[in-house]
């Protein structure tokens, strides 16, 4: 549900914009599609970040002993797993939301880069604030939903 509601708002961003044939109007999303990776990413960052800090640790310990006959591979066979993450919530916190902004902020960056290689010169402010004002939008969404909205 969520990826239909970011597929219609960036479509329509993207073809918020002046100065552009109807083809080049209906190619823009596609176009500047790229920019939403870097969303992606800090959210993947943000999510999964213990889970892969400390499971991760986890594992590569078990993977030391992978059918338990008391193998020491890696010489890890005595290290515990440091859960400093989940034993410092502030941090986490802002680890994650450092994650989710900065992914928001290259993802302007791409959409503006792309915007002043695709629009035409007089053009390019319109479409340059209906993406921006979306990512805006994207980012108090996105901060909304990791705070356990």
């Amino acid at each position: 549900m969520f990826v239909s509601v970011v597929a219609v708002t960036f479509s329509l961003a993207a073809c918020a914009t002046g100065g552009v044939d109807r083809r080049q109007r209906l190619a823009l999303p596609g176009q500047m599609a790229h920019s939403l990776i870097p969303i992606v990413v800090g959210y993947i960052f943000a999510h999964y970040l213990t889970y892969l800090v400390e499971r991760g640790q986890e594992t590569m310990v078990r993977l030391g002993d992978p059918l338990g006959r008391d193998w020491n591979l890696f010489g890890l066979s005595h290290a515990e797993v440091s859960y400093i993450l989940s034993s410092h919530p502030s941090v986490l916190a802002t680890v994650k939301v450092s994650c989710v902004v900065a992914g928001h902020i290259a993802a302007v960056i791409a959409a503006h880069d792309s915007a002043l290689r695709l629009l035409p010169y007089g053009h390019q402010l319109t479409g340059q604030l209906a993406m921006m004002l979306t990512m805006v939008g994207y980012t108090f969404t996105g901060l909304y939903l990791l705070f356990g909205g």
